[in-house]
């Protein structure tokens, strides 16, 4: 009801449009990429390297696949970070 109005106003008033409305959708688009890395990638391989199964080489390949993703991981941070605080004091 409320919510929905609100939204939609905000929508029809270039809310969107504005230079932070911009920043804060990049902010939201990078995060939900973060999320999936996290929850599709690293999570399932780093639960074969803390439970240990798997052979040797599994194992390994897990964790190149850990240390990998969460270097996305962290680079991926920043521009989220100066995007949402940028949204919120740069306009």
């Amino acid at each position: 009801g409320v919510g929905m109005l609100l939204f939609t106003s905000y929508l029809t008033l270039g809310g969107i449009a504005t230079p932070r409305g911009i920043l804060i959708g990049i902010a939201m688009l990078l995060g939900v990429v973060m999320w999936g890395i996290v929850h599709m990638t690293i999570w399932p391989a780093m639960r074969i390297v803390l439970a240990g199964t798997g052979t040797k080489a599994e194992i390994q390949r897990a964790r190149d696949s850990v240390r990998r993703f969460a270097r996305v991981n962290l680079v991926l941070a920043l521009p989220v970070t100066f995007a949402m605080v940028g949204a919120a004091h740069l306009f």
